[in-house]
This record gives C-alpha cells, sequence and structure tokens, in this order.
C-alpha cells in the first residue's frame, strides 16, 4: 500500500523512480505561453501509447475515460504504437508502482513525456484516470486557481504535518514538505515558489466538482478538514463528479478555443456541430456537454442548478483577500457606545476604551521558560497563544467598554515554528486570537516581501480576516504587495471614531530582506495621517508601532496623538507593586504607562509589553467630552503588563489548535546535539550592550570551524582567520546550563545564512569596528544589532566620543611567523586582515556593513546554525571563563 506521502503524489512532483521532478518538467507551461498539443495541420490531436509493462487489463479502462474528451471536446486522444516515430510528442502511458502524475501540458523538450497510472491505486474510477490527462494537457488543480482565496479555505499547517510525517517514515521518497504542499495546493501566480506559470482566468466560477478539486478528507489525519468551505471551516469539500463535470469540459473547449474547429470536430448530439450553436449552448449555458452528473442521470439542462455552489450558503460572500489585507495608510474602528449607529447622535460626555496589546511575540506560539526557549519539564513555563487566549476571553467579557487588541509587530521570526511555517502560523494565530489591527514590524520581511505574502498574507483565512497596517511603507515599486493590501480602510460602527496608525522603523531596510519598499520618515508620516484623521472627524487616534520605546518618547510632543502602543525594543514598563518575573525586574525601563505630552500638551500614555508574549499588555482609558473634543484623563488611566504565567489556565480550544500545528515543530526541534556547563548569555539586553557568553561561544564556534576546513586543505577555507566578528542583532535568546537540542539552537539562532571568511585591510577593520557603535547610548533600553561579539579582538571604547571616533585601542589575534604562535598585535591600517562573519553583514552589508561589501569574501558553505551545531557536537559550551576581549570607557 502507498503510504500518505505517496498518495499525496498521485499527481505531485515526482517521477517514476520517485524522483523529485525538475522545475522545467514540473511546469511545462509558462507565463500564459500555453503549450497546447496540436498536430501539424492544427487539429488538437494528443498522441499517446502505453508501456510495454501496462497491464492489458487496464488499457480498456484509460481508453474509456479518455472517450469523454472525445466526445465533449475538439481534442482528439489518438493510440499509437510504440514504434511510431512520425509524432513529434507523445504521451507515454506507464505504471510505474509510485502512483499517479503528471507533467503539466506539452512538453517541448521530450518526445515522450510520462503519465503514470498505479493500475491498484488510479484506475479503478474515470474521475482518476481523467484528472492525469487533464494535467497533461495544461491544467492545474482547481485550489491553485488565482481567485481560489474567494472559495475554499486551505489548511496549510495540517497538510504538512502529514507529508512530515509520512516523509520521516519513507525516508527515500526524500521529500520537502513545503515544496509538497505548494506543488500540490499553492495558489498559481508570480509569487508561487516553485511553479513559473500564471493562472489563465477563462472567466468561469470556481467548481468544487470539478476532478481537479481534492478531496477536503484526502490526508485528513485529524478530524478537522485539510480544505473547507469558506463559510464552515469544519465542512470538507467533497468533490462528487465521478468523471469530467461540466465546468471541466467547459474550461477544456475554452482552453483549446473549439468553438474556433472545423465542424467535423464537433460531436455535441442534440446541440449540432455548428461553431455558434456550439458556442451558445454550451460555453455559455453549459448545456449539451453530453456528461450526465445529474441525480437523476439528465444533462444540466434538466437540473435545478447548472453550477455546484458552496453549500454552506445560498449567496457567496463578496468579501476578498483585498478588502481586509489593509496596508498603508489607517485603520478607523467605531467605539460601539450603543446599538444605533446614528452618526449625528450626541456624543457621550464619558468614553471608555480598553487596549489590549503586544508586541515582539517572535513566534511564541507555545508557552515558553523565562528567557523564550523551550519550555523545560518542571517549568516555570510563561506565554503561549492559549493562555493569551484565556485572558483576551476574560477581558473581553467583563469590560462594559469597547476593548481593541493591537499587535505592534515582530509576530515572525524567533523560533522553530517559522523556520517551519514562515509566517503561516503566526498569521493563524492572529486570527484565531481575534486581533482588531496588526502592524508590520521589520522580521515580518526576513524572508522577503514575497514571503510575507504567500506565506502570512496568504494563509488568512477567509471569515478571520484582521487589518494590516504600517502608514510610512510606500509600496509603489512592489506591486504584489499593492495587489494584497488595499491603501484605506474606514469602519463606522457608531458616532465615536478611533483611528489607529500603524508605521514601522525608517531602518528595517538595513536589518531585513524588504526588496523595493520604502520606508518613509515615521514622524512625518503620522503628522500627516493625524491631520488627515482629525479631519476626517477621528475623536481619538492611537498610534501603534513598531519603532521603539527611545523613538516613541521623542516622537510624542511633535505628533497629536492619545495614546502610544509599542514595539522592536523589547521593553518591559511596569510599577513595583505588580507582578513580574524577578528575572525581568531589572530590566524595566520605565512605569507602565510612560508619560510624556503630544504636540498640544496633553498627556500621551506610551504602553510597551517586553516580548515573546510572556506579558500581555492592559491598558483602560477614559476620556472626557472637553469643548467637543476627547480628553483622555490622566488620573483614571489604569494598566500594567499582566505575566501569563502558570496560575493562567490555557484556552482548550487554542490549545488543541496549537497541538495540531506542533506536530510537525517538534520534528524539526527534539533532537539533542550538546549540552551547556554554563548558562549562555544570550539577552538583548546583555549582547547589545557588552560581551555575552553566547557571543562568546558563538564567535570562537565559527572561527574554529573556518581553521578546521583550513587545516584540512577545503577550497572553502583558503586562508587561516582567527577572527570574528558577529552582529549581535542575529542572537535571539539565552540557553540554561544543561542539555540542548536542536530547537533550542534554532531559537538562538533563526535566521537563514551562511558564514562567510572576508579580507579587508586594517582601515577598513576599524571602520567595521566602529560601525559596530556608531548608535551605541549607555542610558537607553538597549542597542541596535549591529553591536559586534568577537573572538580574537580585543578593543578599548570611548563613548564619550562621536560616532566613528570610539575606538581608542585596537588589537587583533595573528600568528607570529617566526614562532607559530597566536599573539594580539595593533591593528595596521595597511595590513590585510582575515575574518569570519555572517554573510548578513559581510555580503549583503545588512545592520548598516555596507563598506564590507567591497572586500574579499569566501563562503565557508556552510549555514550559520549547521556551524555551530557541529561546533557543539564536537565540546560542551562553558564561555563563563573566558576574559573580556574589550573594554569600554
Amino acid at each position: 500500500m502507498l503510504t500518505n506521502v505517496q498518495r499525496l503524489f498521485l499527481d505531485g512532483s515526482l517521477d517514476g523512480n520517485g524522483r523529485t521532478l525538475s522545475s522545467d518538467e514540473r511546469t511545462a507551461i509558462k507565463n500564459k505561453e500555453w503549450k497546447l498539443w496540436t498536430d501539424k495541420s492544427g487539429n488538437y490531436i494528443v498522441p499517446y501509447y502505453f508501456d510495454t509493462k501496462f497491464p492489458s487489463s487496464a488499457r480498456d479502462r484509460v481508453r474509456k475515460a479518455i472517450q469523454d474528451f472525445t466526445d465533449t471536446t475538439c481534442i482528439r486522444f489518438t493510440e499509437t504504437r510504440i514504434s511510431d516515430r512520425s509524432y513529434d510528442h507523445r504521451i507515454r502511458v506507464s505504471d510505474t508502482g509510485k502512483g499517479c502524475f503528471s507533467y503539466v501540458g506539452l512538453v517541448d523538450s521530450v518526445s515522450s513525456q510520462d503519465l503514470s497510472l498505479d493500475v491498484v491505486q488510479c484506475t479503478d474510477e474515470t474521475w482518476e484516470i481523467q484528472h492525469e490527462f487533464m494535467h497533461a494537457l495544461g491544467f492545474w488543480h482547481e485550489q491553485q486557481r488565482g481567485d481560489r482565496d474567494d472559495y475554499p479555505s486551505i489548511y496549510q499547517h495540517r497538510i504538512m504535518i502529514l507529508i512530515q510525517t509520512d516523509s520521516d517514515q519513507d525516508v527515500e521518497l526524500n521529500i520537502n514538505p513545503f515544496r509538497a504542499f505548494s506543488v500540490n495546493y499553492g495558489k498559481l501566480g508570480p509569487n508561487h515558489p516553485f511553479i513559473d506559470d500564471e493562472w489563465l482566468d477563462l472567466g468561469d466560477s470556481y467548481d468544487y466538482n470539478s476532478i481537479m478539486q481534492y478531496d477536503g478528507t484526502f490526508c485528513q489525519i485529524t478530524s478537522q478538514p485539510v480544505i473547507s468551505y469558506s463559510n464552515n471551516r469544519k465542512k470538507a469539500v467533497v468533490p462528487n463528479a465521478k468523471r469530467l463535470s461540466s465546468l471541466d469540459v467547459i474550461q477544456i473547449n475554452k482552453k483549446y478555443q473549439c468553438h474556433r474547429i472545423d465542424k467535423k470536430y464537433l460531436n455535441l448530439g442534440k446541440c449540432g456541430g455548428n461553431p455558434a450553436e456550439h458556442k451558445k449552448y454550451f460555453i455559455q449555458e453549459h448545456k449539451c456537454d453530453g456528461i450526465k452528473d445529474c441525480e437523476d442521470g439528465t444533462d444540466e439542462r434538466d437540473c435545478s442548478q447548472t453550477v455546484q455552489k458552496d453549500p454552506t450558503t445560498t449567496k457567496r460572500t463578496t468579501t476578498t483577500r483585498k478588502s481586509f489585507n489593509i496596508f498603508v495608510l489607517l485603520l478607523l474602528l467605531a467605539a460601539v457606545l450603543g446599538d444605533d449607529n446614528d452618526s449625528s447622535e450626541a456624543r457621550a460626555e464619558t468614553f471608555k476604551l480598553t487596549i489590549v496589546h503586544t508586541n515582539d511575540v517572535h513566534a511564541h506560539f507555545v508557552e515558553s521558560d523565562a528567557y523564550g526557549n523551550a519550555c523545560k519539564e518542571g517549568g516555570p513555563c510563561y506565554g503561549g497563544a492559549a493562555r493569551r487566549a484565556t485572558l483576551i476571553n476574560e477581558i473581553r467579557a467583563n469590560r462594559q467598554n469597547p476593548v481593541l487588541l493591537l499587535d505592534a509587530g515582530d509576530q515572525s521570526q524567533g523560533t522553530p515554528w517559522y523556520n517551519t511555517y514562515k509566517g503561516a502560523a503566526a498569521a493563524n494565530f492572529i486570527s484565531v486570537l481575534g486581533y482588531d489591527a496588526f502592524i508590520i514590524g521589520n522580521h515580518e520581511f526576513d524572508r522577503g516581501v514575497e514571503n510575507f505574502i504567500e506565506h502570512f498574507i496568504g494563509n488568512i483565512s477567509s471569515g478571520n480576516e484582521f487589518p494590516i497596517l504600517s502608514a510610512n511603507i510606500d509600496a509603489k515599486n512592489e506591486p504584489s504587495l499593492i495587489e494584497n493590501c488595499i491603501l484605506k480602510k474606514q469602519v463606522y460602527k457608531s458616532n465615536s471614531k478611533i483611528g489607529v496608525i500603524g508605521y514601522t522603523t525608517e531602518e528595517t531596510p538595513e536589518i531585513s530582506d524588504t526588496g523595493n519598499l520604502i520606508f518613509n520618515n515615521v514622524v512625518k508620516t503620522v503628522q500627516e495621517e493625524s491631520t488627515r484623521l482629525r479631519s476626517e472627524n477621528a475623536d481619538i487616534l492611537i498610534g501603534v508601532g513598531h519603532y521603539g520605546l527611545s523613538e516613541d518618547k521623542a516622537m510624542a510632543s511633535q505628533v497629536d496623538l492619545d495614546v502610544i502602543i509599542g514595539g522592536h525594543s523589547h521593553s518591559l514598563l511596569y510599577s513595583d507593586q505588580l507582578d513580574v518575573d524577578p528575572i525581568d525586574a531589572e530590566k524595566s525601563k520605565g512605569p507602565y504607562p510612560t508619560w510624556e505630552k503630544n504636540v498640544y500638551g496633553n498627556d500621551l500614555p506610551i504602553c510597551h509589553a517586553f516580548e515573546y508574549g510572556k506579558y500581555l499588555g492592559i491598558v483602560d482609558l477614559e476620556f472626557h467630552l472637553i469643548d467637543g473634543k476627547y480628553v483622555l484623563q490622566k488620573d483614571l488611566v489604569q494598566g500594567a503588563p499582566r505575566i501569563l504565567d502558570q496560575k493562567i489556565e490555557k484556552n482548550k480550544v487554542v490549545l488543541a489548535e496549537i497541538e495540531e500545528w506542533k506536530v510537525a515543530v517538534d520534528r524539526l526541534t527534539e533532537e539533542p546535539i550538546g549540552y551547556a556547563m554554563t548558562f549562555l548569555d544570550g539577552d538583548r539586553t546583555s549582547c547589545r550592550r557588552r560581551e555575552c557568553t553566547m557571543g562568546n561561544w558563538a564567535a570562537d564556534a565559527v572561527v574554529h570551524h573556518q581553521n578546521r576546513l583550513y587545516s584540512s586543505g577545503s577550497d572553502a577555507a583558503p586562508t587561516a582567520c582567527h577572527i570574528a566578528m558577529l552582529g549581535s542583532g542575529g542572537i535571539r535568546a539565552s540557553i540554561s546550563a544543561g542539555k540542548i537540542n536542536y530547537g533550542q539552537m534554532l531559537t538562538v539562532f533563526p535566521f537563514d545564512g551562511f558564514f562567510d571568511s572576508i579580507v579587508v585591510n586594517g582601515s577598513i577593520f576599524r571602520q567595521t569596528v566602529e560601525t559596530g557603535v556608531r548608535r551605541y547610548v549607555d542610558s537607553i533600553d538597549s542597542n541596535p544589532g549591529e553591536f559586534l561579539q568577537f573572538s580574537g579582538v580585543k578593543v578599548v571604547y570611548d563613548m564619550e566620543k562621536e560616532s566613528f571616533s570610539r575606538v581608542s585601542d585596537l588589537k587583533v589575534r595573528t600568528r607570529n611567523e617566526t614562532t607559530g604562535e597566536l599573539v594580539y598585535t595593533d591593528l595596521e591600517d595597511e595590513k590585510e586582515y582575515c575574518f569570519v562573519s555572517s554573510d548578513f553583514l559581510a555580503v549583503k552589508g545588512g545592520d548598516g556593513y555596507d563598506l564590507l561589501r567591497n572586500g574579499s569574501t569566501n563562503c565557508l558553505s556552510r549555514q550559520t546554525l549547521k556551524v555551530l551545531w557541529k561546533s557543539l557536537k564536537k565540546r560542551p559550551c562553558n564561555s563563563a571563563h573566558k576574559k573580556t576581549p574589550w573594554h569600554r570607557y
């Protein structure tokens, strides 16, 4: 019997030998230039032959199945002998024993293209055979249509769990779960990661009964469907066509322009052979297609409805993806004061509002330990989407006033969940928890703009939409993002209006892969948007930004905002009397809220909620109507970040969904790989301000790896390097002493990438070290990610001096040419030095290291995590004994 993975590939991307088909093989039709099957006279002839090993008993079933194409279209399948070489292209029908699959369209580069039909698994039903022949005619799956988001809901994580499970069991398949999902379920279009093919809209509605539509229970491993109807997430799509559906026939005739073919190729029974009649009755009215698929055995003209509709609704929703992914300017949310929506009614003298907020969750959907790593048995454990759901639901139930749930960005990146799902999990749980708005953070673009569209935006299911905001991002040069988002949206639910202005740090292009996006000045953008919203009679303006606490405070006096909800700096704000983890107490950067004055001198609260979903920000606000304007009453504001510890029960519904998603993540992360003899401090408040033990170990590890390659004579390391410089922004968490598994390492170092050796002269080397502290300010809560961690460098900084003049003493590790010993010597500007760094710094010039792009780089051909993993397997982590390699005055 075939495994579930092999079943998934019945028409997937494997060839008869279990080999993954190449892009050219699987994508025979590119950019709407469809390769139609035609003979030299222009007739639509499809020659085929049976492989000698294909059983005779199954051949008649194949012939009967493809006769439907002859009866209902202008296409003629012509059986030939194996020895017949009179055709330039043919289909070879064979039984490979690996299931059913086919090339899509005519493949110009081969004379005989395979169409595999497993006799046991794939020839019992007519539709199974016809499915593969429709692929050969140039059709992808129905669930891959470019407009599919308006119709079924597809649950990527449930499908990938199955693929990962069976791939582990059948390692010979060597299946990439993401590729497997994308090839069979991924929406066609410019953002598809593997298929270079546009969806050709032939003008017909979505066909749930198409033989190209996957059954929603196919490969189902839980009670939840993998494809459901858009208005009923629990109801699986179950096609009932046993052969070509009416719309399948119509689609074929349209694609091959059968109404233009001579009448001798039309065999339409009562409708006659006249091309005009064919177009009128068959194409327009769906009649006389010869397929008797009505329940009573008659043709469509006798059925009560000609097109199968979503059975869960009598009127299809008009909401499309474009109408809920609000991107650039604003969201106007209504403050619901009562059931009456008459905007002419006088406003209430007092208006109360509760804001619940998160920021910098960084893919922490399951509970974690105090440092944001995987929760160990015995705890204590904090956070997780299930605990957040419990507290959010409690607040919504107990408040008599409106409640807004807002996220200030960076839901992406940070744990193995992002490596596994690439943003899909984040989109799902934002939907499940019912956020009112989400602001784009810099890490949303870590894998590029297209990844954000495909995996984040592309996995927001209909009925669970939320606004996506960032007013200062100009997407005019990224049309694919504009297509997926609307610039404005206003929702009026009552006579009081709340404007939400989202914004994202302007440094995002330096620290993420933003393509051609333009990040405008945040302060200026907020000023412009607040002016515009006030002119539209917005009563209350909330700024929600991924910008940083210091930046929010500096902006406050320049803008007309009533509240600021922030993130990016991972800042903890709390008062001493509040319940807080003792580990976090010393990290506090001020009270919650922190108060500033806005441009008009009004009190302006600033609220941040730390990191990783460990706390949930909650602030209750009261506004009084004074001289026609709502003014916040500072003395009536109450709020606190609520720690999500084990006292808070996990929401059972959300927890069940987490467990469902978690299967694939666990399989990736559970392998034990080493042991830490001491606590490895990777906290951002440590590593972005001073030497930290995690930075020490990682820098030493990459130097060790490079020199091991050099000693072995590897071409990847043509020169010995005794120095490493790593950006602290790449270190995302700490690790406690004890056993370490792959998932913990992936949480600390989540970014894809490679290490490179780079050779520069001493002058560039010095400027590189200066770049690491160019924005260092000792008094603020944290520093940018360009702050460097070293191996083989001793540096003294004078922070009283101006940027790029702060390095007062710099020594580097080199090998003495006479004695062969490693020694520290003063840096010489004209001498060349080799050091190891990430390709993000050395090749891409990220975090402001543009000057390194001119250096001579050599890729060590080893992914970041694998270098550290191998080092960890060879020796335990113990960096606590190291002396400080640099100092600052």
